[in-house]
């Protein structure tokens, strides 16, 4: 690195002067003076690890204390860390990366990248060489020992940066959360100076793989164990028809529980396909790195695209348990579903026959009503006449008297009757015409409303 991009730090990426045609450095500018205050700490809350290696390899780690905290470093630290290894601008996708994600929710996103520099100079080795940079984050699993989530487990990130020169033979790596497990090889595959010469170190791409998919395993036992305990009350307490005669009851809720658990593992199977999708690009990277690599390694390249064959492997088979969860999720939501129906059903159907049986006896207790009011209407007007005003003492009690042990009735009894049997017929008379009436007016506001709707 030149002396003037050392001391221009504050304008990475742009200080690097790479080609325009192969990044925009000004845009990744902006987004990173963007995302300053939600990703990174103040100046005096820098925290990152350094694996003294040697003059060949320099190894950097840089923490987060939770998948959804800033990254443990400054803005103004990371650009002078990038400066001074020649971070590729591009591996600031995967910084960013490090920011989307707000809480304990599985996200699925991914970014990768990959140079492959064949040597511009000429040297004394015959063989041709490259120099080469890759950069991506893969997920993992983890146990987050919190009392919240209830879910004791966390879907994780790590960002990895590796570059190599090959007319130095030195190589530098940038992790981004590393897990416990990757750093502890980590730092036991340095400790073995033979094995971890930089021209060979492509084979830890291999042991992120590794690490990445271990802790799945355990991750679907307890999903598999969840699942049995969430539909075991679907079937005993949850789904229930009447239990006394009135009572209508149906509980949704192990519906909505299933389908919850049917989305977390949609996203967990979306991670698998994303952890996938990057070991395919990276087995890509280290089949054109190998093509511009001396002859003598190509047993590193092979044994690396081994191991990141069988994470696949273990990856896919993880995909197909979880896809097998999500089928038995749908059948048992489903199947919960039909027998709720099956309980509605029911109930609807009583409430249908207890409403038909209302309807009978509103029915029966309107006509008895009719009758009572035709009876009425019949008699009234004679007790109206019998116990009349005053002007119609004539029609009083004095039609009937009693003398000599014997009833005598008056001659004149017969105009009671007449005029008791008119105005019983003029009443009853105009209580039909009423009733005749209102019946012609409801059936003409059916034929209107009828007509109305043939015409819409």
């Amino acid at each position: 690195m030149t002396a003037n991009e050392s001391q221009s730090w504050s304008t990475y990426p742009c200080n690097l002067r790479l080609p325009a045609a192969e990044l925009d450095a000004k845009d990744y500018d902006r987004r990173l003076a963007r995302a300053e205050k939600q990703l990174f700490v103040e100046d005096n809350e820098n925290e990152a690890g350094v694996l003294e290696i040697g003059p060949v390899c320099q190894v950097f780690f840089l923490y987060k204390p939770n998948s959804w905290a800033q990254l443990q470093v400054s803005a103004e630290f990371l650009r002078k860390l990038f400066t001074f290894l020649h971070v590729h601008p591009e591996f600031l996708d995967i910084v960013f990366l490090f920011g989307e994600k707000r809480g304990p929710v599985e996200q699925s996103f991914s970014s990768f990248f990959s140079h492959c520099r064949p040597r511009s100079i000429d040297h004394p080795v015959a063989e041709a060489a490259c120099s080469y940079d890759i950069g991506y984050n893969v997920k993992y699993v983890a146990q987050h020992g919190q009392p919240y989530p209830k879910d004791p487990f966390s879907v994780r990130e790590t960002g990895v940066y590796h570059s190599f020169d090959a007319d130095t033979q030195q190589a530098q790596w940038i992790f981004i959360q590393a897990s416990g497990a990757l750093q502890g090889r980590l730092e036991g595959y340095f400790a073995m100076a033979a094995e971890s010469q930089a021209d060979a170190q492509v084979q830890i791409h291999g042991m992120i793989f590794q690490c990445a998919s271990q802790a799945w395993r355990d991750y679907l036992v307890y999903l598999e164990g969840a699942f049995s305990q969430l539909v075991t009350p679907a079937f005993f307490s949850n789904v229930k028809g009447p239990q006394q005669e009135g009572d209508i009851e149906a509980d949704f809720a192990d519906i909505r529980r299933l389908q919850k658990f049917a989305d977390k593992l949609e996203c967990l199977l979306q991670v698998l396909q994303r952890n996938i999708d990057i070991a395919q690009e990276v087995k890509t990277f280290l089949r054109r790195a190998q093509k511009l690599s001396p002859s003598c390694f190509p047993a590193v390249f092979e044994d690396t695209e081994g191991i990141i064959d069988s994470s696949i492997l273990q990856h896919r088979v993880h995909s197909s348990r979880i896809q097998s969860l999500i089928s038995r999720a749908h059948g048992t939501s489903m199947l919960v579903q039909n027998m709720l129906d099956l309980r509605a059903s029911d109930s609807s159907a009583e409430i249908n026959i207890r409403i038909h049986q209302l309807a009978e006896k509103s029915a029966r207790e309107t006509k008895s009503m009719s009758i009572f009011s035709l009876i009425s209407a019949i008699f009234l007007p004679a007790m109206f006449l019998a116990v009349g005003p005053s002007l119609l003492t004539l029609f009083g009690t004095n039609f009937f008297s009693y003398a000599n042990g014997k009833i005598h009735i008056a001659s004149n009894f017969w105009i009671y009757i007449v005029l008791a049997a008119a105005m019983s017929g003029i009443t009853v008379l105009l209580w039909v015409l009423y009733q005749r009436n209102r019946k012609l007016k409801m059936a003409s506001r059916r034929m209107a409303l009828e007509d109305g709707l043939k015409k819409a």
